[in-house]
C-alpha cells in the first residue's frame, strides 16, 4: 500500500508528529514511574517498595485511615480539614504523624477532580484526592518517582482502565505543568489560619454535583458554614450562594470559563495562600436541602416561563427526557412516538413535558411530529437546571435515560422509568439519585448496539415493555385507563 505524500499537508503532519511525541512521553514516564496498585501487590513489587523506602504496613494504613466516613458522609480528611484548616496522615516511610503542608488542585475533564495534598517527612509526597464524592485515591513520591493507588481493584476491576497508571500519569503531568508555570510567579502569602477556601461548581457534571458538593455543604452546621471561603467555579449549576446564604464570604471571579481555567485556580489559591478543598458527602440529599432548591427555583423564573409553567394542565403529566449524544436509546424517536399514542388511547387528557439539551430539538421536533395532535406537548429543552426544576414538580411521572438528567427528577422526588444498556441494568429497582426517602424507580435494560464501554454503550429496549411498567406505575398512582388498553 502507497501513501501519497503529496495529500499529507503540513497541518496534519504537525498533528501527526504531536500525536507521536506524546506517545513517546507516555511510554518513556510508563518505564520511569513505578506504579503499585496496593490491593494487587505481589512479593516482587512488596520488596521493590521497600527498596525505595515505603512500608506497605504503612501505606495500608493510609488506606485505611482515609476510607473512614463520618455520621455526616464525609470522609475522615475533609472532616479535620474543616476543624483545622489541614489533616494529618503518616509518613509512608517512617509512619510519623505529619500535617499537610499545603493543597494543590489539578482539574481535569470529567468527574474527578484531584487536590494533591503535599506532606514533607523523609521524603516530599503528596496524597491525592480525587472523583466524586472525593476520598484519597493515591500516593505520589515525587523524588522516587513512585505512585501507589489506594483504589479498589478487585470489587470494580474496570477501575485499573480508569484510575490505573495512566490516569495517575495525567494528573501528575498536569500538577508539575502548572507548578512550573505559576509556583514560579506566586509570591505566597502566610496561609490564612480559619479560613478555608472550598472549591465547589469546577464539576462540569451536575449529576454528580447535587448529591456530593452540595449535599456536603449541607451537612455542615450553621457556624462550620459562615466560616468559610468558597470559590466558585463555571458550573453553579444551582446558584450556591442562594441556596447557602449562611456563608459570609464568596468569591466568583473565577466563575467564567476559560482554556486557562485550571491555571487560573491553582495562581489564585498559590497566591493566596489558602488550603483548598471540597467538601463532598456520600449520604442522599436531605429532603431539607430539596424542598430549599424547589423554592428557590420557583423565584429563578422569568414571566414568559412562569406563565408556561401555569399553562401545564393534564391527567397525567409526564417528564421524558431525551439523550441522543451517548448512552442512549438508539431508537428513542420512533419507540417514544409508539408509548405516548398509547399513552394517549388510556389517557385522553395526558400531557406530555420533553426535557433535554438544545440538541434534542430535531428528535423532539420529529416525535411531536409522529403522536397524536391532540396529546398536551410541552417543551423545556434547554432550560437551565433551576428553571427546569419547577417543571419537573409538577410531573407525575418520568421516563429518561440513566445519567446525570434523573438528578432533576430526584429533587420532587418523582417515580419513573429508566432506560439503560444490559450492563447497566442489573436490578429491577433502584433509586437513580442518592435522595432521602428515595422513590425506588423501574429500570428497563436494553440490548447494547455501539460503544466502547459501560459509560459509552448505546442500546435498544423495548417499547412494548416501557408502555406496560408506565401504565403500571401510573395505576400505581392512582391514574386508572379509560379503555383497558394496559392489558
Amino acid at each position: 500500500m502507497r501513501i501519497n505524500v503529496k495529500k499529507i499537508t503540513i497541518p496534519k503532519l504537525i498533528k501527526l508528529v504531536r500525536r507521536l511525541l506524546k506517545k513517546i512521553n507516555y511510554l518513556y514516564q510508563e518505564r520511569i514511574f513505578k506504579f503499585y496498585p496496593l490491593q494487587l501487590l505481589n512479593e516482587v513489587q512488596n520488596r521493590a517498595l521497600q527498596i525505595n523506602g515505603v512500608n506497605e504496613f504503612h501505606i495500608e494504613s493510609i488506606r485505611l485511615s482515609n476510607t473512614e466516613v463520618s455520621g455526616r458522609g464525609l470522609p475522615r480528611y475533609q472532616e479535620e480539614i474543616i476543624s483545622n484548616g489541614h489533616f494529618i496522615s503518616i509518613c509512608p516511610t517512617c509512619g510519623k504523624n505529619i500535617y499537610s503542608e499545603k493543597s494543590l488542585p489539578v482539574f481535569v475533564h470529567g468527574f474527578d477532580l484531584p487536590i494533591f495534598y503535599k506532606f514533607s517527612c523523609c521524603y516530599e509526597f503528596y496524597l491525592i484526592s480525587a472523583k466524586s464524592p472525593a476520598r484519597i485515591l493515591g500516593i505520589y513520591i515525587p523524588q522516587k518517582n513512585v505512585i501507589i493507588s489506594l483504589e479498589n481493584y478487585i470489587d470494580y476491576p474496570h477501575n485499573l482502565n480508569y484510575y490505573g497508571l495512566k490516569t495517575f500519569l495525567i494528573w501528575i503531568r498536569e500538577l508539575e505543568g502548572l507548578k512550573r508555570v505559576y509556583s514560579v510567579q506566586a509570591q505566597p502569602q502566610k496561609a490564612r489560619k480559619g479560613k478555608l477556601l472550598v472549591l465547589t461548581g469546577f464539576l462540569d457534571n451536575f449529576g454528580h454535583h447535587l448529591p456530593d458538593e452540595i449535599g456536603g455543604l449541607s451537612q455542615l452546621s450553621l457556624s462550620e458554614l459562615s466560616g468559610l471561603e468558597i470559590l466558585i467555579g463555571p458550573n453553579d449549576w444551582f446558584n450556591l450562594k442562594n441556596i447557602f446564604n449562611e456563608v459570609e464570604q464568596y468569591d466568583e471571579s473565577l466563575k467564567s470559563n476559560s482554556p486557562d481555567l485550571i491555571g487560573r485556580v491553582f495562581s489564585y489559591i498559590e497566591k493566596s495562600g489558602a488550603f483548598a478543598t471540597r467538601i463532598t458527602s456520600n449520604l442522599p440529599l436531605s429532603n431539607a436541602i430539596c424542598e430549599k432548591i424547589i423554592n428557590i427555583s420557583k423565584k429563578q423564573l422569568n414571566k414568559e416561563k412562569s406563565n408556561l409553567l401555569l399553562e401545564i394542565q393534564g391527567t397525567p403529566i409526564v417528564w421524558i427526557t431525551l439523550r441522543s449524544h451517548c448512552r442512549c436509546w438508539d431508537g428513542q424517536v420512533d419507540g417514544l412516538s409508539k408509548v405516548i399514542n398509547k399513552l394517549y388511547l388510556c389517557f385522553p387528557n395526558i400531557a406530555i413535558v420533553f426535557d433535554g439539551l438544545h440538541r434534542e430539538t430535531n428528535s423532539y421536533e420529529l416525535i411531536k411530529s409522529n403522536i397524536h395532535p391532540q396529546v398536551k406537548v410541552f417543551s423545556v429543552l434547554g432550560f437551565s437546571l433551576y428553571e427546569s426544576i419547577p417543571f419537573v414538580v409538577k410531573c407525575n411521572l418520568f421516563i429518561a435515560p440513566l445519567g446525570a438528567g434523573v438528578a432533576l427528577t430526584s429533587i420532587p422526588n418523582i417515580p419513573g422509568i429508566l432506560h439503560t444498556h444490559s450492563e447497566w441494568a442489573k436490578q429491577e429497582f433502584i433509586i437513580p439519585s442518592p435522595r432521602e426517602n428515595g422513590v425506588n424507580c423501574i429500570v428497563i435494560g436494553g440490548e447494547i448496539t455501539s460503544g466502547k464501554d459501560v459509560f459509552d454503550f448505546n442500546y435498544e429496549i423495548s417499547t412494548q415493555k416501557l408502555f406496560e411498567n408506565a401504565m403500571k406505575v401510573l395505576e400505581s398512582l392512582g391514574f386508572h385507563s379509560n379503555t383497558g388498553l394496559e392489558g
